[in-house]
């Protein structure tokens, strides 16, 4: 995201999540409350910098994140695992699915379908920096 695109910014003086239409913050009344860069440029809001956001969500947070992580990664081993069974051993899977012994194209298609919608998103979960 680049700079100052949100429409949320912490204000200058306590900190707290400001609008950026706000003239004045409404919890402190500072003029002018949106916090600014060196090159003054209007800084997007972290949670981090406002003492309204308790430490309980920070670490629920990272919490959330690493079983997010986890999830993807296990993910992402089933998706790869049914590649390898659906590219190499498409018999296997009929014969514990109960499909017909010769594979049509409509659930094969819709397998591939499922793994190529889910195996970007899990890995994209799985790479998640923690903070």
């Amino acid at each position: 995201m680049f700079v100052g695109t949100d429409p949320f910014s912490n204000c200058k003086a306590c900190g707290r999540k400001v609008s950026y239409r706000l003239r004045k913050c409404p919890y402190c009344r500072e003029p002018d409350p949106q916090l600014r860069n060196a090159l003054d440029w209007r800084v997007n809001y972290t949670k981090n910098l406002d003492p309204s956001v308790t430490s309980k969500w920070k670490s629920t947070r990272r919490l959330r994140i690493r079983i997010l992580k986890i999830l993807g990664a296990l993910t992402f081993l089933a998706i790869a695992s049914t590649a390898f069974v659906l590219e190499y051993h498409p018999n296997l899977m009929t014969k514990y699915l109960g499909l017909h012994v010769n594979p049509s194209e409509e659930w094969l298609g819709t397998l591939y379908a499922i793994m190529f919608v889910l195996l970007p998103i899990s890995f994209a979960v799985a790479l998640i920096p923690e903070d």
